[in-house]
């Protein structure tokens, strides 16, 4: 019986391998000690590489938490319009499964804690504003550009411009990411689906 091996990876795809190993450990630093108190050492020791290696990728630690968030909001996005797209036109079936993916992402420690972490670091270094404010314009967009389509499934006019209905999604999301955690009995509560029945003049039967 012939052994069969696997095929080896191009410089491209090490050098990719490399950074995403670089991001993971990144990732799980930041979430465990914080953005402060990791070093650039320290994610080389636990992603196995040398110091070379991460200078290779990124010119600096900011750098990694901007492409953490990045992916994830990248993740995030395509996630939510995969949801309109498969509703194909059905606006309370759309609506439904956005209030579920809602509630389950609320659950994403990992995610909440960087953005925090980048809003913290965002505070500290005025440098560091624009690079904020950028990532969050593109998400007020796309979020922007959601609720309006989803105006026009439910074939009314919004109660007023889409980019606040946006700017309420983000706010509450953040918000309820962090508030679940702390305290178990909002569990109960479905603040997303109350915010978005209100909005699109949906009444409780």
């Amino acid at each position: 019986m012939v052994k069969q091996t696997k095929p080896r990876k191009t410089r491209l795809e090490s050098q990719q391998q490399t950074r995403q190993n670089l991001l993971e450990a990144a990732r799980v630093l930041f979430t465990e000690l914080g953005y402060e108190a990791t070093s650039i050492r320290g994610i080389c020791d636990k992603a196995g590489y040398s110091q070379g290696a991460f200078y290779s990728n990124f010119n600096n630690k900011s750098e990694v938490l901007v492409e953490l968030l990045e992916q994830y909001k990248s993740f995030e996005a395509n996630s939510r319009k995969q949801l309109v797209d498969d509703a194909g036109g059905n606006f309370e079936k759309a609506l439904n499964d956005m209030i579920v993916w809602f509630e389950r992402n609320d659950r994403n420690i990992s995610h909440t804690i960087l953005f925090l972490e980048m809003q913290i670091h965002a505070l500290r270094h005025p440098t560091f504003v624009e690079i904020y404010n950028n990532l969050m314009d593109e998400q007020k967009s796309f979020y922007t550009k959601l609720v309006q389509h989803l105006f026009v499934m439910r074939n009314i006019d919004p109660p007023f411009d889409c980019s606040i209905v946006a700017e309420g999604l983000m706010a509450l999301g953040a918000n309820e990411a962090v508030a679940r955690r702390l305290n178990p009995k909002r569990e109960k509560q479905n603040p997303f689906s109350a915010y978005l029945k209100l909005i699109f003049r949906i009444e409780e039967e």
